[in-house]
């Protein structure tokens, strides 16, 4: 199944591109994806990030669909 990825600040700057679609097994969740990732484009193993599935921040892993949109985004400070 193919899931779309959205990559932030200095995510996409570090990656040079700032989405993709990218193909996954049935049934993976997020927390394998981001596995997936991190050896595909090692250097985000450098990156601290936060991950949202359809733009809700998950902190546990989520089981991932068809079509969802996955984000990394970079640390932020509220105020």
């Amino acid at each position: 199944m193919k899931v779309n990825i959205l990559y932030f600040a200095q995510i996409s700057e570090k990656l040079g591109f700032s989405k993709e679609e990218f193909e996954i097994p049935d049934n993976m969740g997020s927390d394998a994806l981001v596995e997936k990732l991190k050896v595909k484009y090692p250097e985000l193993n450098e990156l601290e990030f936060a991950v949202s599935v359809n733009q809700i921040l998950v902190k546990a892993d989520t089981d991932l669909e068809e079509g969802f949109e996955i984000a990394l985004l970079p640390p932020f400070a509220g105020g």
